[in-house]
């Protein structure tokens, strides 16, 4: 099976810019793609839409989907829990036990200083061996994002 064809085409139907207009979705489905039927628990960062979270409830039927937005979510689903607040908030730790999370997507506020805030905050809920995805590294405001976080010792780019 052809993994990013697959994970693309579902991206597509839901209409996610993470399928029309960047190339996370091969990217997603490599490293997800093999835990698409475990109980995963995953916290998106950002609901704009609330197109990704209908996708993530698609690809992970067994899972549960978490997300954080300051505004409210435009979707119900009894496997998605929503919290309104803004994610360089300390007080969203409280949200998540330790180690609670598989996986966690950072598609909120795409500036580096509102990203590793959610980091430091949010790493402490990320399962020994989970996965931690950071979207839009690069703006036009900070075209430099990318060199900054590749001095990283922890961050991996695809």
């Amino acid at each position: 099976m052809n993994y990013s064809c697959h994970w693309q085409q579902i991206g597509c139907e839901f209409g996610t810019d993470k399928a029309n207009a960047h190339t996370y979705m091969p990217v997603y489905e490599r490293f997800l793609g093999p835990m698409a039927s475990d109980k995963v628990n995953l916290l998106e960062i950002g609901i704009l839409n609330g197109n990704s979270l209908r996708m993530w409830l698609k690809l992970f039927p067994n899972g549960h989907i978490y997300a954080l937005d300051y505004q409210p979510s435009p979707i119900t689903d009894p496997r998605l829990t929503t919290f309104i607040g803004y994610q360089q908030d300390p007080n969203i730790a409280s949200l998540f036990e330790p180690e609670s999370l598989d996986v966690i997507i950072d598609d909120g506020g795409h500036y580096r200083w509102l990203q590793r805030d959610s980091v430091q905050i949010l790493w402490p809920a990320l399962m020994v061996g989970g996965l931690y995805f950071i979207e839009d590294i690069l703006t036009d405001d900070y075209p430099n994002e990318v060199a900054l976080w590749r001095e990283d010792p922890d961050c991996v780019f695809t």
